[in-house]
């Protein structure tokens, strides 16, 4: 089966300037396309902020805090605002604990009705009482549903702690506490041990129906070489509003790469469709410690120390991953957060070598590959020809380690080899 990939609502969040970056501290931004009380189009705004992130002061036997959020609301240009507002919450915990809780937070939300078109939305949470600022920016579209009488939004991508036995199935609104997020932008990434990636998507229907109407949902997951590795077929039965649906599955079996996720909605009498998709990278999943656990190492080896390596190697496959838990959570910045920034990067990197110095054999097995996953960006990079060959010279410099890297292409293919770093 092939479906049409035409994206019908878009759910995007953007990367942040380095300043801003900063001020992140797990402040979360969602905005979501849907039909409001009137069946017209509308954005719902959500921010979610971390207890650990505020200051709770003690009144009497528990502990409240106060916070607001500004939400702005551009067209697609991000110059023009076109709707704004001020939430303000207070925030009352029993026990001290409570307080430092970054697993808790509060949420605060708004709709905003708005014509079919691209948005930036924009939040700065501030905590009463400090200084404490944080942002956010979110790109939205909304689609003009109605135009054939169906629409189905951009799916969200999620990581869910649920059971991962099912190759894949279809549920109808699962409780929000069972998944988290991911953030994405052209694409959504699942790195994780436990649990397994799912896809969240909505269903509007011109009107709101007195008796329920057949609905076929068909979807489908393919990989880079478009082959199939997962499909489905799914009877609902929808009202036209709150139709909301949830496909989860199992990729502990995936190489890592990039799928991408289509699902179309069908109506008969008379014929009706309407499509999204969403593309997703496969990062990490717990085969990479049991059938890809050799490249795993090889890749790891580029970062970690020999005696790292050596405990990878000498223990079972069963204490792995509590090994890989303990590895990472020794070199996150931010401890207290979700996020772990140095994971992450670590994943960039991998994914921009896969993506950038792949040849014969993959990305990171290159000398560029190698060296890009260890370093990071280079602080330049220059370029020279050889004048008694066809070969070219690439000079990568990283100022703040004193590094200089030599890669010489003989024939002119791409295929760059690391050299003698005092060549030039």
């Amino acid at each position: 089966m092939t479906i049409c990939s035409a994206t019908i609502l878009a759910l995007v969040v953007m990367p942040m300037s380095s300043s801003q970056a900063q001020q992140r501290g797990g402040f979360s931004l969602y905005a979501r396309a849907l039909m409001n009380e009137d069946r017209q189009p509308s954005v719902k705004v959500s921010t979610h902020l971390p207890h650990s992130n505020l200051v709770f002061l003690r009144k009497g036997d528990h502990f409240e805090a106060k916070y607001r959020v500004y939400v702005r609301v551009f067209d697609g240009s991000g110059k023009r605002m076109v709707d704004s507002a001020v939430l303000r919450k207070t925030v009352v915990v029993s026990g001290y604990e409570e307080t430092r809780s970054h697993k808790n937070s509060s949420t605060l939300s708004r709709q905003f009705a708005l014509s079919p078109g691209d948005y930036v939305v924009r939040s700065t949470a501030r905590v009463a009482n400090t200084h404490l600022v944080f942002s956010r920016e979110t790109a939205v579209t909304v689609p003009d549903i109605m135009r054939s009488g169906i629409g189905v939004s951009k799916p969200r991508f999620f990581a869910a702690a649920v059971d991962t036995s099912r190759a894949g199935r279809v549920l109808r609104r699962i409780g929000q506490e069972e998944r988290i997020y991911v953030e994405q932008k052209d694409h959504a990434t699942f790195a994780a041990l436990d649990g397994q990636p799912g896809l969240e998507f909505d269903l509007y229907l011109e009107d709101v129906l007195q008796d329920s109407i057949r609905c076929v949902l068909t979807y489908e997951v393919v990989g880079r070489d478009n082959s199939q590795v997962l499909y489905g077929r799914r009877t609902v039965r929808l009202m036209g509003a709150e139709d909301q649906f949830v496909v989860s599955f199992n990729v502990d079996e995936w190489s890592p790469g990039r799928y991408v996720f289509n699902i179309k909605a069908s109506l008969a009498e008379p014929l009706r469709e309407s499509v999204a998709t969403l593309p997703f990278d496969v990062e990490f999943t717990r085969a990479m410690l049991s059938r890809h656990f050799d490249v795993t190492i090889s890749i790891l080896s580029l970062i970690a120390s020999e005696d790292e390596i050596k405990r990878f190697e000498e223990a079972s496959e069963a204490d792995r991953a509590a090994l890989w838990l303990l590895f990472w959570k020794g070199r996150d910045p931010t401890p207290r957060t979700e996020e772990n920034e140095t994971l992450e990067e670590h994943w960039r990197r991998v994914r921009y070598a896969n993506e950038n110095f792949a040849t014969s054999e993959p990305g990171w097995r290159s000398d560029r590959g190698k060296i890009y996953i260890r370093y990071g960006e280079p602080d330049e990079i220059d370029v020279r020809s050889d004048p008694y060959v066809q070969g070219q010279y690439l000079i990568w410099r990283y100022y703040e380690d004193n590094l200089t890297f030599v890669f010489y292409d003989r024939f002119g293919l791409g295929e760059y080899i690391l050299s003698n770093s005092s060549t030039f």
